[in-house]
């Protein structure tokens, strides 16, 4: 499972995603106005977890949620490369909760 051809082909689309995406389209114009509670555990399964992201100053306050669940067609993506959609979204008034679930083919969807 460790060098599986798929565990191999996310590996480096996050290290590129990263790279061309996380820096570039994605990080410009993320806001440094936002708090991010990141990697809680949702399940049992220490893989999996969540962040939590909210404008600074509302800790206190409810908020409507946004639930963000990244693309990748369950074998790849992580919601770390997102955090400057997640924050821009937080910076608009709500909660963002972005959601990791497992990948294939470790993980069943």
């Amino acid at each position: 499972m460790k060098n599986s051809p798929v565990l191999i082909y996310t590996k480096a689309y996050n290290v590129a995603a990263e790279h061309i995406f996380g820096y570039t389209l994605y990080a410009m114009g993320g806001s440094k106005n936002v708090n991010f509670t990141k990697k809680i555990r949702y399940c049992d399964d220490k893989k999996l977890y969540l962040y939590i992201c909210h404008k600074k100053g509302r800790e206190e306050e409810k908020l409507p949620v946004f639930v963000y669940i990244h693309g990748g067609g369950f074998v790849s993506g992580m919601p770390d490369a997102r955090k400057a959609i997640i924050s821009n979204i937080a910076e608009r008034g709500f909660a963002v909760v972005g959601i990791y679930y497992g990948l294939a083919p470790e993980y069943h969807f």
